[in-house]
């Protein structure tokens, strides 16, 4: 049977600990914190991002550059392995097109999953990926598995200050002030991704 490899991104939540016991490899997003650029979970940690969101500091993250993947996918599948690369959804960042972009100009087998998710839902999907390939099921099983699997995850999400909301332009200035005034913290969910 064929080794197979997993890929991610670093928006999964997993811990660095279970990340390495698995063999998983993660390709980092960077991020732009107050003009200064940091690795996400090389340089920085998610709480030390999270502590600048909450200081409503001014905070970007981009995707990784093609070129990341072209190298991973190239180096990991140098042996014939199959890579299976899954990421956050492809509705919240260009990680995923990126990837697959990558994915279309090596040699490698690769096949690209959009986990439709960010956070726990990346991360409960990498888990079930894990035990699947331990369980030595094909790529072509698992890519239907984690589709079934995707269709019936909800992830909610709590937005505790909504000041990244209004500078992203998701929702208008005078209802941030109302909202932040009030107290009052949005619960939202990803629908397809979004």
């Amino acid at each position: 049977m064929t080794k197979q490899i997993i890929v991610t991104d670093s928006t999964s939540d997993l811990s660095k600990e279970y990340l390495e016991a698995n063999n998983i490899h993660v390709i980092p997003l960077s991020l732009t914190i107050e003009g200064a650029s940091y690795v996400d979970q090389v340089d920085i940690t998610s709480e030390e991002f999270i502590n600048h969101i909450e200081n409503d500091e001014d905070v970007k993250t981009s995707q990784p550059a093609i070129g990341e993947f072209i190298s991973a996918y190239e180096e990991l599948g140098k042996d014939g392995s199959e890579i299976i690369s899954i990421h956050l959804s492809s509705g919240l960042s260009g990680t995923f097109n990126t990837a697959y972009q990558a994915s279309q100009m090596v040699d490698a087998n690769v096949t690209v999953i959009d986990s439709k998710s960010i956070s726990f839902g990346l991360g409960y999907q990498i888990q079930h990926l894990v035990e699947l390939v331990k369980e030595g099921v094909s790529t072509s099983e698992i890519v239907k598995k984690l589709n079934h699997l995707r269709e019936n995850i909800k992830l909610f999400v709590v937005i505790g200050q909504l000041n990244q909301l209004i500078k992203g332009g998701r929702i208008s200035k005078t209802k941030g002030l109302i909202g932040n005034l009030m107290k009052i913290k949005p619960i939202g969910t990803l629908d397809d991704g979004r």
